[in-house]
């Protein structure tokens, strides 16, 4: 059949790659140089920020079927070759999302003959496959175990199998896609046994005509799921032998703090499985997610809203950023419709039919783009601007609620700016910290806890009840110098403490005042290029009490190290041997035979959010067989000697 193209399409798509040839941000991605790529999700422009965060690229809504083709015939390719060709530019992984899915076929396929919807599918891999070549990944099926598209009938129906129609899709993927990765994408797998049961029936059907060449586990709804059976659905899974990706990874809550220990709590389970090839993320930019609290770049402010007339008029707010209209009532009774005419900011007018991202106008679905009217509670996207904007739009029905936001694009939550500062230590220079938490530290004498409000990360250590009492952490700097050395603590009566770095007393007994609520205390100090060790501890005499919270070294530049369980800096060479490594069930033993000494020996085993899930201290002689019992998952395995970390090493436990 003749396929065509819309023009305005094609000249927006001229624009793009215009743009793509402008300087991006040139920071390395977050995951450069490692094993696992981390990608995220790019739809309808570029962010001029994409670069500096992410090493793989998926289209959103753009590379489906009904986006595409939502006229039958009329192929829509803009925004799919926008991302595409970034892709190449870049020389990073394009994964497609996805040839068939029942939630975004195109409207008209359903009223086809069987035989009509079979040739039109084929031929949607077909036009597919001739104008993207060098697709590396394609989530070929999507939430099979979910939703049905209406044309399974045409493809096999369920058949012998139960899953027939899945069978001829990746059937047609493998042919018009030999060189690509096949992937089957669903969600509610991680942390649910019977859907991950039922997705393995079709994996396996998939593997033994091998047709499969990954596992898509979606990331929504991961926020609250127990960590134990996240881990144990990925363990399920890898058994089948085939690579698991984490796709579409958003954690959302509108408190930067817990976002923070959602991602520290969720994100090492997945990217650290040793069964887990890749994980993709399903957006970071305020104001462009569909879970609207799961972004991690930016920040979203109202700077007004109105009731509108039935006539045009205008309306003046003051702000600065890229700026959104917004339709935020319709969902009432889906009667509402606003029109905007244009709005002006900084003495330049800008036509909302000229604007590409319209998420509410109504096209046979919610969103769409170069139209005045929101239909759905949605917003208009114009450039950015500062000052004085003026709105001149009108309500269908003068009930209409007209909401006016900004978005700064460019302010790091915490979630991102600690996967980029320490999880990867991607640190480019623009923020120039490097922070330790105190609960992944050394503890003497002292406790882990989490009751005080307002902490960082997953808690903080408290317990500083006698003379000696410590947290020791490590930071490892790129270059030596004199930093600040910054402590955040909470007291609720005054304290003093003294402060060692790399076991020199740099401070002793410095005053902490009184604060029931985390604060700060600073000063200068020398630190070494590498790892720095800092014990804050109690002398003879001192006020007992406190909190400590985590120490960062402001202003350095953190060394470029491997990947690392959540809050270590760093982790120490050994010749201690851990073997069986995985170790299966829990039971592993400890060859001391390289250490000098085995007097004072103890050995603590840290889970991935940081805390000590099991301790002993070990007998003196050449090997301890440990059996803790533990659940699988990716663990630290810590060994000391009276005050000193001789070991670290990280192991896996299988059950």
């Amino acid at each position: 059949m003749l396929k065509i193209f819309t023009l305005r399409r094609a000249c927006s798509l001229l624009l793009l790659l215009f743009i793509l040839g402008m300087p991006l941000v040139s920071r390395a991605q977050l995951a450069k140089g490692k094993p696992k790529f981390l990608g995220n999700v790019m739809d309808r422009f570029v962010p001029s920020s994409f670069g500096a965060y992410w090493n793989q690229v998926t289209p959103g809504n753009s590379g489906k079927w009904g986006s595409v083709e939502g006229t039958r015939n009329v192929m829509n390719w803009a925004d799919l070759d926008m991302v595409y060709n970034y892709a190449l530019s870049k020389n990073i992984p394009f994964k497609a999302h996805t040839l068939v899915w029942g939630m975004q076929e195109p409207g008209w396929v359903s009223g086809l003959t069987p035989a009509e919807q079979a040739a039109e599918l084929e031929e949607w891999f077909q036009l597919f496959s001739q104008r993207y070549p060098t697709t590396q990944m394609i989530d070929v099926v999507n939430e099979p175990l979910h939703v049905t598209p209406s044309f399974i009938n045409a493809i096999g129906g369920t058949g012998a199998t139960g899953w027939d129609w899945v069978i001829w899709s990746f059937q047609k993927a493998r042919q018009y896609f030999p060189n690509a990765k096949l992937i089957l994408n669903d969600y509610s797998i991680l942390g649910n046994t019977t859907n991950t049961t039922n997705y393995i029936k079709i994996i396996n059907l998939l593997k033994a005509r091998n047709l499969i060449d990954g596992i898509g586990v979606q990331g929504h709804g991961l926020e609250f799921a127990q960590s134990t059976k996240i881990t144990s659905s990925l363990n399920s899974l890898q058994q089948t032998g085939v690579p698991i990706y984490v796709t579409e990874l958003d954690l959302e809550h509108a408190d930067d703090a817990t976002q923070l220990g959602m991602y520290q709590r969720v994100f090492p389970l997945l990217y650290e499985h040793p069964g887990v090839t890749a994980v993709t993320l399903w957006g970071y930019l305020a104001g462009e997610m569909w879970k609207p609290n799961a972004y991690l770049l930016g920040k979203t402010s109202t700077v007004g809203t109105a009731t509108l007339s039935t006539t045009f008029q205008d309306y003046t707010f003051s702000g600065s950023g890229k700026l959104q209209v917004h339709l935020t009532n319709d969902h009432l009774d889906n009667t509402r419709d606003m029109e905007i005419d244009y709005i002006t900011v900084n003495g330049v007018n800008y036509q909302a039919e000229d604007m590409a991202v319209n998420t509410g106008v109504w096209t046979g679905k919610c969103g769409g783009s170069y139209s005045p009217w929101l239909h759905c509670d949605g917003y208009i996207e114009f450039p950015a601007g500062s000052g004085t904007i003026t709105v001149r739009a009108r309500g269908a029905t003068g009930s209409e609620t007209m909401e006016v936001r900004t978005i700064d694009d460019t302010t790091e939550r915490a979630a991102l700016a600690w996967l980029k500062n320490t999880y990867f230590n991607a640190n480019d220079g623009t923020t120039t910290e490097v922070l330790a938490e105190a609960e992944a530290g050394l503890l003497g004498g002292t406790s882990l806890a989490s009751t005080r409000t307002g902490f960082s990360a997953t808690g903080y250590v408290t317990g500083f009840d006698a003379s000696g009492d410590f947290v020791e952490m490590n930071v490892n700097l790129a270059a030596a110098g004199t930093f600040p050395l910054v402590i955040r603590y909470a007291a609720d009566a005054s304290i003093a403490r003294s402060i060692k770095v790399n076991g020199t007393v740099v401070k002793k007994n410095l005053s902490f005042p009184a604060s029931a609520a985390f604060t700060t205390v600073q000063f200068s100090t020398n630190f070494l290029a590498g790892k720095n060790t800092i014990r804050i501890y109690v002398e003879r005499g001192a006020t007992v009490g406190g909190d400590i919270d985590y120490v960062k070294v402001s202003g350095a530049k953190p060394a470029a190290s491997t990947l690392r369980i959540a809050g270590f800096q760093n982790q120490l060479p050994s010749g201690v041997g851990i073997y069986p490594n995985p170790a299966q069930g829990g039971t592993f033993k400890v060859d001391l035979r390289s250490l000098a000494s085995t007097e004072n020996l103890s050995v603590q085993v840290v889970n991935v959010q940081g805390r000590v899930v099991y301790s002993q201290r070990l007998p003196q002689q050449e090997e301890a067989e440990l059996q803790t019992n533990l659940r699988a998952g990716l663990y630290l395995v810590r060994l000391t000697q009276g005050q000193k970390i001789v070991s670290q090493q990280k192991l896996i436990i299988r059950n």
